[in-house]
């Protein structure tokens, strides 16, 4: 009996910086937790400014290196289509908008040049947009390369209502919100080496963020946003195309000794832990793996209204709402978390028993393993 083919792409967009942000550590994760599947997994990243590449080696994970050229580059489109010609894999899985429309660019030349009879099925992930900041033209054709798609994997309620809106068919749609691995919080860890290491005492009262420094994630409100107290100290995790601009903010506002960028960690659930509360005052939202780890590491959570936001911060219960790009409500919301610390560690208590019911990885490996098995076994 010839084996089944179980080879999987998982098609990874460009970024425009070397961050690892959310929707790679869960490809990543994926990968790991389906090893047991017989699954033949590659990942094929756009460009090598990849952070996630030396974590996918590190665990054993193919990786190919697309090296796409700088705006629109046909070429990759091409080259996509020998490949897929030459390994003909099972599946292709696309993460976000970039991925999915140059996978269907090549899987349609392919055709078109009759490199070969292949069907594969593609099964894209929606991890979160801003239709605002996208051109008409572009949205177009997003949605016309998503309605082609065997199915659409949505990681938050609040984006399968946006898939609907723009045609795509329910019955393609299946929500599978990102979850987190809640064992990497269970070890103990002293909080005072990670204060230690980046100058804080236990006197310090430490609200923290983490995520790839760019628009879409606002952090720029996390500077705004004034200090009620002397020993309040602000910290961003993670770097981004705008960096530079958050560096000369905190210097016009004159927080340098009050707002700290502590760059890319690898440490992420004894970094947590070192904090206080967690904010995340993005505009847009799918579901925040950042917000989740936060949770997990039974962190009090500060987060704005948007996107999934809401399907995990219970507010008031286990963490506070506030309204998107509006620096008084996340002021005052901090203010309240920094004076009632008692309610606050219980909201975090509270938080990490949400994550552990309803958000534990293994949920989100068996949704994606079922729709590859499906798709693959037809």
């Amino acid at each position: 009996m010839t084996p089944k083919n179980k080879k999987v792409f998982f098609i990874l967009p460009a970024l425009s910086c070397s961050n690892i942000g959310g929707m790679e550590m869960v490809a990543k994760d994926l990968i790991v937790a389906l090893k047991n599947e017989d699954y033949d997994f590659t990942v094929l990243c756009f460009s090598s400014n990849n952070g996630i590449i030396p974590l996918l080696l590190k665990n054993n994970i193919s990786v190919k290196i697309l090296n796409k050229e700088p705006g629109i580059d046909l070429n990759l489109a091409s080259n996509l289509a020998s490949f897929f010609a030459k390994e003909r894999p099972a599946l292709l899985h696309t993460l976000n908008e970039g991925a999915l429309i140059y996978t269907r660019l090549a899987v349609e030349l392919a055709r078109a040049k009759s490199l070969f009879q292949w069907n594969a099925p593609i099964v894209h992930a929606e991890h979160g947009r801003i239709k605002k900041l996208e051109s008409f033209l572009f949205q177009k054709i997003r949605i016309f390369m998503t309605k082609g798609v065997s199915h659409v994997v949505s990681v938050s309620e609040d984006l399968k209502s946006s898939l609907l809106a723009e045609g795509i068919s329910e019955h393609k749609i299946t929500v599978a919100i990102n979850g987190v691995n809640t064992g990497a919080f269970n070890t103990p860890c002293p909080r005072q080496r990670i204060r230690n290491e980046l100058g804080f005492s236990n006197k310090d009262w430490l609200i923290g963020t983490v995520g790839a420094l760019k628009k879409i994630k606002n952090q720029i409100n996390r500077i705004n946003s004034p200090p009620k107290i002397p020993r309040r100290r602000g910290l961003l995790a993670g770097t981004g195309p705008i960096k530079e601009y958050h560096q000369q903010k905190i210097k016009s506002h004159k927080v340098e000794n009050q707002v700290y960028l502590v760059g890319q960690r690898l440490d992420i659930p004894d970094f947590l832990r070192s904090l206080d509360v967690f904010t995340l005052p993005s505009i847009k939202e799918g579901t925040s793996l950042a917000l989740l780890e936060a949770m997990a590491a039974e962190l009090p959570v500060v987060a704005t209204n948007v996107g999934g936001n809401p399907e995990l911060v219970d507010h008031k219960q286990t963490g506070l709402l506030t309204k998107a790009d509006d620096v008084d409500d996340l002021s005052n919301a901090l203010n309240w978390m920094e004076s009632n610390r008692k309610e606050a560690h219980n909201m975090g208590v509270e938080a990490r028993k949400k994550v552990e019911q309803c958000y534990s990885f293994s949920k989100t490996a068996n949704i994606y393993n079922s729709i590859f098995s499906k798709f693959i076994t037809n």
